[in-house]
């Protein structure tokens, strides 16, 4: 067996043990807990450095967690707090109490999630439930609205964390945006103080079968800007390369995603330089509809569409099982409008 044979199976088996293990881990049920309010002083331990991170074992301290990043409900904001996870945790959210994204991005205030590191430490995270974050009011407000269990990060390494029994969507006001189950925009990021750039990792990260992630309907008046991933609605990479490691590996999606124009099933799109997606895979259904006949729809196993000149980004020892297929079984699809790809619908460099 020659290396690069072997280093694809091991890749293939490894996704396929963390698949299983998510499968068994990844069961919960939803519970009743207090709307998003102020909360107390922090309790528990850790300072918010990477050294000293943040320890959450409740539902209440991931909430006020959350309201140190985007500096929300009477907290002061550290946009670089560092925590992790001791226990499995039930948000217990609801349409009518719906989790504010930690790093909430919209048309009217950034709240970005920036040079920080988020340990999942083997937990599950469950109950979420985010619909129409920033309702915009236009197209141009929309092509900023950003849903996930973290809506935009910056130069954020994200490890060993699982969402379960949660839901993404998105509202009749939102014609274009970025939603994925574990973040909606996942970017790197330049360090003026030190003039170096800060990579993007998300790493053995995992979306169970019973979590949605979708748009209200599939009428748009523009949906030229409306991004989808299990994991992750758009990854822009400005200022790493290929030698920096921004990267997603040994993740997986389960999750069944009603696509937008750019669907995928680890990552709806990749913009710029250069990224590594290596040893993952998608067992979940992308499903797309709406007047496919006059929309443009690039849909992906792994990824929707990957433009990543003028770095090549790479994307390795990866599959797809999931199924992809259309919504409607009676539109007129048109080859200069549908790019379907078991792997990537798209891939410009």
């Amino acid at each position: 067996m020659t290396k690069q044979s072997y280093m694809k199976t091991t890749g293939i088996i490894l996704c396929l043990a963390l698949v299983c293990i998510l499968t068994l881990a990844a069961v919960s049920v939803f519970a009743t807990t207090p709307k998003d309010t102020a909360y107390a002083a922090w309790s528990g331990s850790g300072n918010g450095t990477a050294s000293n991170p943040y320890i959450i074992d409740t539902a209440a301290k991931l909430r006020k967690f959350r309201d140190i990043v985007n500096g929300t409900n009477g907290e002061t904001r550290n946009s670089s707090a560092c925590a992790k996870l001791t226990a499995d945790i039930n948000l217990g959210c609801t349409e009518s109490n719906p989790w504010e994204p930690i790093g909430l991005y919209s048309a009217d205030k950034d709240q970005t999630y920036r040079n920080a590191t988020f340990d999942g430490n083997g937990h599950t995270v469950s109950g979420i439930y985010v619909k129409g974050v920033n309702k915009p009011s236009s197209v141009s407000q929309a092509a900023n609205a950003v849903a996930g269990f973290f809506g935009k990060c910056q130069g954020v390494t994200i490890t060993d964390l699982t969402i379960a029994n949660s839901t993404f969507t998105g509202s009749k006001n939102d014609e274009a945006g970025k939603i994925g189950a574990i973040a909606g925009e996942f970017d790197d990021y330049y360090l003026s103080s030190n003039s170096q750039a800060v990579e993007a990792v998300m790493q053995n990260c995992h979306v169970a079968a019973d979590v949605t992630v979708t748009v209200f309907d599939n009428t748009f008046v523009n949906d030229s800007k409306l991004f989808l991933g299990g994991l992750i609605g758009t990854v822009s990479i400005s200022y790493t390369t290929l030698s920096s490691s921004s990267r997603i590996e040994m993740c997986s999606n389960s999750a069944h995603v009603y696509c937008g124009k750019y669907s995928g099933g680890i990552v709806g799109q990749i913009d710029g330089r250069a990224i590594t997606i290596s040893n993952c895979c998608n067992l979940g259904t992308l499903e797309y509809g709406g007047d496919a006949s006059t929309r443009t729809r690039l849909v992906g196993g792994i990824v929707g569409m990957a433009n990543t000149t003028p770095n090549k980004g790479v994307i390795q020892y990866c599959f797809n099982s999931g199924d992809i297929k259309a919504k409607n079984k009676s539109i007129s699809v048109k080859a200069a409008h549908q790019k379907v790809g078991g792997i990537a619908g798209s891939i410009y460099n």
